[in-house]
C-alpha cells in the first residue's frame, strides 16, 4: 500500500488515512506528513508482546515502538479492539487523551463465512465424512496455544476413537507441532493443511463439528477474528477462558476452559462431542450473535459514527 501510494503521490491523495499499526508503520507516517490529511490508527495487540515472541533485535524494537508512539500521537482517533489494549497504550504514553481512543471489537464477513453443508465441505476438502472433526484455523504462533489443543486432542482420542483434528494454517510453531503429534501417537488422526486462502477457510470451518480457540494469556486480551468466523459458520466453540471470550457463555455459543489446560479442554470437547443437539443450538446462537453485532458492517458504522 505504501509503495503504491509513493508512486502516485503527485496524481492522487486520500481524504483520510486508516492505518493498522504494525511493525512497519514508518512509511505511513511519511505519507501522512506529505499529504497532510487526518489519520485513524487501529491497534490490534500489545506490540511489546509480539516483538518478544518474534525475537526482534533491541534496536529494531526501539525503532518500531518509537514509530508506533508517533503514529498514535498524530492520529485523530485510535481504534483498539479490547479495553486491555486501551489501558496499555494510555499507561505507556500519558500524553494520549483517553477520549481519542475507541474500543471497537473485530468482526467478520458474514456473507463469506456462512453455514453450509458439512458433508459437502468435507467432500470438497477430501476429508472422511463420518469422523468427528475438531478444527483450528489461523496462524501457528506460540500465543495461539495450538500445542495445548494437540495435547487435549490426544486425551480426547483415548475416549473418542473416531475423533480427528484439522489444523489449518502455518507459522513458526509448525515444526514443533509436527513432532508433537508424533510424540503423542496421534499423527494419523491429525490433518495439517499448511497455508490457505480466506475463501478456503470457510470450508475448513464448516467441515468441523467443533472449532477451538486455544489462546494463551496476553496483556492485550482478545478479539480474535477466527472466533467470529467460527460463530458466523454456526459452529460451537471451545475457547480459553480469557478476556474477550465471555461472549461465548453469555450468548450460549460455546464454552470456555482455563487457558493452557489440556485436561479441561479435552473434557469440554468430549462433552460437546457427545451432545449433537447442544452443538447445533450453540452454533445457531453464535450465528445470530454475529448477525446482530459482529459483521464488518457493524464495525464500520461504529467507526464512522465516531468521526
Amino acid at each position: 500500500g505504501a509503495w503504491w501510494a509513493e508512486r502516485n503521490l503527485h496524481t492522487w491523495a486520500p481524504d483520510l488515512i486508516y492505518c493498522r499499526v504494525s511493525h512497519w508503520t514508518h512509511p505511513v507516517l511519511q505519507l501522512q506528513e506529505r499529504w497532510s490529511v487526518p489519520m485513524i490508527a487501529e491497534v490490534n495487540g500489545v506490540t511489546e508482546d509480539h516483538l518478544a515472541a518474534v525475537h526482534r533485535a533491541g534496536w529494531v524494537r526501539s525503532r518500531i515502538l518509537a514509530h508506533e508512539k508517533e503514529c498514535l500521537r498524530r492520529a485523530e482517533r485510535i481504534i483498539v479492539v479490547t479495553e486491555h489494549i486501551k489501558e496499555h497504550i494510555l499507561k505507556r504514553d500519558t500524553r494520549l487523551e483517553p477520549k481519542r481512543i475507541l474500543v471497537i471489537p473485530n468482526g467478520v464477513n458474514a456473507r463469506l463465512f456462512t453455514p453450509c453443508s458439512q458433508q459437502e465441505a468435507r467432500r470438497e476438502l477430501g476429508l472422511p465424512l463420518e469422523d468427528l472433526w475438531i478444527g483450528y484455523t489461523g496462524t501457528l504462533l506460540w500465543w495461539q496455544g495450538v500445542e495445548v489443543l494437540v495435547d487435549a486432542f490426544a486425551l480426547l482420542k483415548q475416549r473418542k476413537s473416531n475423533a480427528k483434528l484439522l489444523i489449518a494454517g502455518y507459522g513458526d510453531a509448525w515444526p514443533g507441532l509436527q513432532r508433537q503429534v508424533e510424540d503423542r501417537g496421534v499423527k494419523d488422526s491429525v490433518h495439517f493443511t499448511g497455508q490457505f486462502t480466506r475463501e478456503r477457510a470457510s470450508a475448513y470451518i464448516n467441515a468441523c463439528d467443533i472449532c477451538v480457540v486455544p489462546k494463551r494469556p496476553l496483556r492485550s486480551g482478545y478479539s480474535p477474528i477466527k472466533l467470529y468466523q467460527y460463530m458466523a459458520c454456526a459452529r460451537p466453540v471451545v475457547a480459553s477462558n480469557l478476556p474477550g471470550f465471555e461472549i461465548l457463555r453469555e450468548a450460549f455459543a460455546g464454552v470456555t476452559v482455563p487457558a493452557e489446560d489440556p485436561v479441561a479442554m479435552s473434557q469440554a470437547l468430549r462433552e460437546l462431542a457427545e451432545d449433537e443437539d447442544k452443538r447445533e443450538a450453540m452454533g445457531k446462537c453464535g450465528r445470530r450473535l454475529v448477525e446482530q453485532k459482529f459483521t464488518w458492517t457493524h464495525v464500520a458504522k461504529q467507526i464512522l459514527g465516531e468521526l
